[in-house]
């Protein structure tokens, strides 16, 4: 028994403000060029060998953040279920 939903309007997405966008990448660019400029103003005591390295840290947070969304993804699929999942069934 499938049920059409005529009673439901289409609702359009609010746009972005541009200018508040723009505000929100120069913040962003702001922060990531000053998290870079700090990298440079200590000396950072690693534990290890390749972490004394100055681009571990970016590559690191890269690798784990792709990581993540693989591991998601793969998650994603196993759990999904169909679309008529929640349907009465007869």
């Amino acid at each position: 028994m499938t049920q059409t939903h005529t009673h439901c309007k289409t609702v359009e997405p609010q746009k972005f403000n541009t200018t508040l966008r723009n505000v929100l990448a120069l913040l962003f660019a702001l922060a990531l060029a000053g998290s870079v400029a700090l990298q440079f103003t200590f000396k950072p005591h690693p534990h290890f060998e390749y972490d004394a390295h100055y681009l571990f840290y970016p590559i690191f947070g890269l690798a784990m953040s792709m990581g993540l969304v693989i591991v998601s993804k793969i998650l994603g699929f196993i759990i999904k279920r169909r679309e008529t999942y929640w349907e009465e069934k007869p």
